[in-house]
This record gives structure tokens, sequence and C-alpha cells, in this order.
């Protein structure tokens, strides 16, 4: 690498040390022969590549997080459909794979976490990027509240309004699929924004969808006899 040289005292302050100073006043030279460029490059080269890996090691961890998410929302739908249709020793076991699917998508969220906060992207961009998976984590959540309810609480439907039942919990838990490929075309950047507004859009049609079954069964529930 290359030094400083000090000429002469700089003016401005007797015992100034600002380098800066002495350069702009004339008595400041830099022996340019002396500095190894290559090594420079180098170092802003590798500088570069780790940031990006840390990015790219974020993204993977996001993807990961999404089909976990998936896999535990499409597993809790399967419980309570079995919890519904009398199947209870199915229901239980797939709860239980529900738990356990729920704990790795807490895994991967802490992994991706730390990746953040070690420097990945730019700080005003960690905590929105988070909050995103946070969001998700929280869907992965709602299922295994619901598995949670019927197998401990163990409510009795009548046979009339199981139905509407199933279809209520699937049309709930399928909300996941548009989602994730709106989550995917955002991180990959391989949708154009158009395409994932219309995966958004999709998702709040099929949240519409559920709000019309749930006024539905609300309704069968308390005209029942």
């Amino acid at each position: 690498m290359g030094f400083y040289t000090i000429v002469h005292r700089c003016p401005c302050l007797p015992d100034h040390e600002d380098l800066s100073c002495h350069f702009r006043h004339g008595y400041l030279k830099y022996d340019f022969h002396l500095f190894d460029f290559k090594h420079f490059f180098l170092e802003e080269e590798r500088g570069t590549m780790i940031f990006f890996k840390k990015e790219k090691e974020v993204i993977v961890l996001i993807i990961k997080h999404i089909e976990i998410v998936e896999d535990c929302v499409l597993s809790a739908a399967k419980a309570i459909d079995s919890y519904l249709k009398d199947d209870i020793d199915s229901a239980k076991r797939l709860a239980q794979q529900v738990d356990r699917i729920e704990t790795r998508a807490d895994l991967v969220r802490y992994e991706m976490r730390d990746k953040l906060y070690s420097g990945a992207y730019l700080p005003r961009l960690r905590e929105d990027i988070y909050r995103l998976v946070e969001s998700l984590d929280e869907v992965a959540d709602a299922g295994e509240a619901c598995c949670d309810f019927f197998l401990n609480q163990r409510p009795v439907f009548p046979d009339e309004l199981k139905p509407l039942f199933i279809e209520v919990s699937q049309e709930s838990l399928g909300i996941s699929k548009p989602l994730k490929a709106a989550i995917l075309c955002f991180i990959k950047g391989e949708c154009s924004t158009k395409v994932i507004r219309e995966h958004a859009k999709e998702v709040g049609l099929k949240e519409s969808e559920v709000d019309k079954i749930e006024w539905n069964l609300t309704k069968q529930i308390f005209i029942s006899t």
C-alpha cells in the first residue's frame, strides 16, 4: 500500500493532523507508486461479493420459509378435514406434523433474521423484509392454532354443517397458494409489477369468497335446531 508524507507543517493549525487539510494546502504528497492497486480492487470486489452473498442467502431462506409455511397450512387443512370426517387418529397425527413444520418455519425465520442483522441489505430495508417474513409466519401460526383448537377443544358439529366447515377451512387455508406466488414473484424479481398485483388481487378475491362462506355458515348455525 502507499503512504502519505507530510512535506511541511500545515499553516492552518500548528499541530493539525488532518491529512485532508494538509492535502488542500499543498503540504502533503502521496507516494502513488507504492500503492498496490491490484490489492485495493481485489479487496473491493471481495467486499461486494460478500455483500451480495448475504443478500442471496436471505432470499434463499425466504423462499425456504414460504415453502415450509405452505406445507404447514396444507397439512393443517388435511388435519381439520380428517377431524370433521371423524378420523380423529389421522387428525392427531397431522396436527403433530403441523406443530413440527411450524417449528421448522420458526427456525428458518430466526436464521434469516440473523443474516439480515449481520449486514444483508441496507439498514432501512431490513425491517421491512423481516416484517414481511413475520407476516408469513403468522399464516403458519394460524394453521397451527386451528389444529390446536379442534384437537384440544374437540367441538361437536351437526352432520349437516360439516360440509360448510370443511369448505370454509379449505378456502381459508387455500389462500396460501396465490400468496406464495405473489411473494416469490416479488422476491425473485422474475415477474412484472402487474403480475405481482394480480396475485395480490387473487388473495383479496379468495378472502372475499371465504367471508361469503363464513356468513352462510354463521347463518346456518343460528337457524339450526
